[in-house]
């Protein structure tokens, strides 16, 4: 079973038109470093030794060793795509892919008990209340500033320690920014989409078959 949630970044309203409504999140308190990544996995029988050669795979790019890890109808899109032989494809010489499980790496691991999966990055795993998860994002970082312009010439009016923030469809001078306003909080103003990452970005999930976690997806989207 594949767990996943939904996340856009072209829902929401006017920033101005919003202002008023952060007590409308009712989410769990969005503390500093709430959402910082973590590994439940490790702890798991054998989810360490897993983890440890799906980083070595990735580290070497080397594609056939990645796919070694993966369940023969391993899902990579949500069209009907997968297997191992569109492993193979996907992460074919220079393939873009390869950073982006650099980046979940980075991002932790979660232990799903409910299904008896791992999951990555951590982020992907965490209930985010009420919560809209279609404009709901993470700061990537324990300092991650809050800008009062969408430019580097702004001020920083708060620094941001892997926090919550809603992302609000505003057009800004500077394509690399969005208009932001941070849950559980009256802050807003703008952030690098750099600094952000979506429930919607790239996501890997492993389950046991025959005795060892093999991945099941490697997925991005809906």
């Amino acid at each position: 079973m594949i767990r996943h949630v939904h996340l856009c970044l072209t829902c929401g309203v006017a920033l101005a038109a919003a202002a008023p409504a952060m007590a409308s999140f009712a989410v769990p308190p969005n503390a500093p470093g709430q959402y910082a990544p973590r590994d439940e996995c490790s702890a798991q029988e054998g989810g360490a030794q897993f983890l440890a050669a799906l980083k070595a795979a990735i580290k070497a790019r080397d594609a056939k060793a990645f796919a070694d890890l993966t369940l023969p109808d391993v899902v990579l899109d949500f069209g009907g795509g997968g297997g191992r032989e569109a492993v193979l494809e996907m992460l074919g010489q220079g393939s873009a892919k390869w950073k982006e499980l650099d980046k979940i790496m980075a991002l932790g691991c979660a232990w799903d008990e409910d299904n008896s999966a791992l999951v990555l990055p951590w982020f992907f795993n965490q209930d985010l209340g009420d919560a809209d998860p279609f404009s709901t994002m993470v700061t990537l970082g324990s300092e991650v500033p809050l800008m009062s312009r969408p430019s580097r010439r702004g001020w920083v009016q708060k620094v941001l320690n892997w926090q919550l923030i809603h992302v609000y469809e505003v057009e800004v001078d500077d394509p690399g920014y969005r208009t932001v306003a941070v849950i559980d909080s009256n802050y807003e103003g703008y952030m690098r989409i750099a600094s952000l990452r979506s429930q919607l970005d790239y996501r890997l999930r492993a389950e046991k078959s025959g005795g060892k976690w093999l991945i099941t997806a490697f997925v991005a989207g809906e």
